[in-house]
């Protein structure tokens, strides 16, 4: 015996499977979309009270399947800024692992970042609903604002086939746009170098216009023992850090001070590119991997030794990812670089700081703990506690 009466609503065109009622009135209101006034109509009887649509009826927007939760949205956590430059001339300190025995003095590391406008622009999307098979779309699209496609040569196309980004291209699984010249595609239209199937295909497009790409080189100088620059930053005075990473490995300090850079572009995100690598200058030029470059980091306030970070890093093979990158941001009037928290990584064992001279610093002897550190020269050991 069929059970169940498969209903469809006449305007969200949503179903249902209802179990068949003989001795109650049910009404026929629709009570599948919150708010819908349509009918629903009995399109036929099953079994199986089970069925549920999959995807929505062509026009029908804002649809979720049937068993789907619809909560609040929550706001996305914002990527927090990890500050780079700290000190009165906004240092920045850059590790380079060392492949000599020891490394120049004079030495410098030119860093080439791509500089991208992170400034939102504008764009129109459309939306294409296919349940036949397609090669090619244009015209007025599906979506509710019914606009015509278009795009010039300048424009950044960008198009989602059921969610997933396809690249442009002439190979097999990518589309092809209008280009002006002798092409088998008509303007402003989307060409697929393969057939889209036809079982309710959603085909998005992103039209905007084209960031202008620079890109900037930050220099950096060895780190030297330089008694004028003490305490200007907190590595300032160290000549390596030791890690330990299956072998004990010595990686010696650059630094650029930002406050030499006034024409650092402000709020734009600056990214690592592997065809832009770093390059070492010792007398010759060596190029130096991404995975042999890291930014060290420290306490925002003294700027003392006491203010290293030596539990976390940013190597520079993280910052290539759109959520992982540096900017140049104002801080009390005054530039600094920062970069993405989720560019950082945790170390361990921790670094090892190996100076050009004795730090200075007081410590209080913990109980069982017999480390002193010293003042001027002079041993100084805080109380039991």
């Amino acid at each position: 015996m069929k059970k169940y009466a498969k209903l469809k609503c006449s305007v969200c065109k949503r179903t249902l499977d209802q179990l068949v009622n003989l001795t109650h009135f049910v009404p026929n209101r629709c009570n599948i979309t919150l708010g819908c006034d349509g009918l629903l109509k009995i399109e036929g009887y099953t079994n199986n009270g089970n069925t549920i649509r999959s995807t929505p009826e062509i026009g029908v927007t804002n649809w979720l399947p049937r068993g789907s939760t619809l909560s609040s949205a929550v706001a996305e956590t914002q990527n927090q800024l990890v500050k780079l430059s700290t000190g009165t001339l906004q240092q920045v300190i850059l590790a380079v692992k060392n492949v000599d025995a020891i490394a120049d003095p004079q030495s410098t590391v030119n860093l080439p970042l791509i500089v991208e406008d992170a400034t939102p622009k504008e764009y129109r999307k459309y939306t294409f609903r296919k349940t036949v098979s397609t090669k090619i779309i244009n015209g007025i699209e599906d979506g509710p604002e019914k606009k015509t496609l278009r795009y010039d040569s300048t424009d950044l196309v960008e198009v989602f086939v059921n969610g997933v980004k396809i690249d442009n291209g002439t190979s097999s699984g990518q589309y092809q746009l209008y280009s002006n010249t002798a092409s088998i595609v008509p303007p402003n239209s989307i060409y697929f170098n393969d057939t889209l199937p036809g079982s309710n295909t959603q085909i998005d497009v992103i039209v905007s216009k084209a960031s202008v790409v620079t890109s900037i080189t930050l220099p950096f100088r060895r780190m030297i023992s330089d008694n004028s620059r003490v305490n200007l930053g907190a590595w300032e005075g160290t000549d390596y850090v030791t890690v330990i990473n299956g072998s004990v490995q010595k990686w010696y300090l650059y630094y650029c001070d930002i406050s030499e850079h006034t024409n650092l572009p402000l709020n734009s995100e600056l990214r690592i590119s592997s065809d832009l690598l770093p390059v070492l200058q010792d007398g010759t030029s060596k190029i130096l991997q991404l995975s042999e470059c890291a930014f060290l980091l420290s306490v925002d306030g003294v700027f003392t030794h006491l203010d290293q970070i030596k539990s976390k890093w940013i190597p520079l093979n993280e910052l290539n990812s759109v959520t992982k990158y540096l900017t140049i941001a104002l801080e009390d009037s005054v530039k600094h670089l920062f970069a993405t928290e989720l560019s950082t990584k945790d170390i361990f064992p921790i670094l090892v700081a190996s100076n050009f001279y004795s730090k200075s610093a007081i410590t209080t002897n913990l109980a069982g703990n017999s480390e002193a550190s010293t003042l001027d020269n002079s041993i100084i050991i805080g109380p039991d506690l």
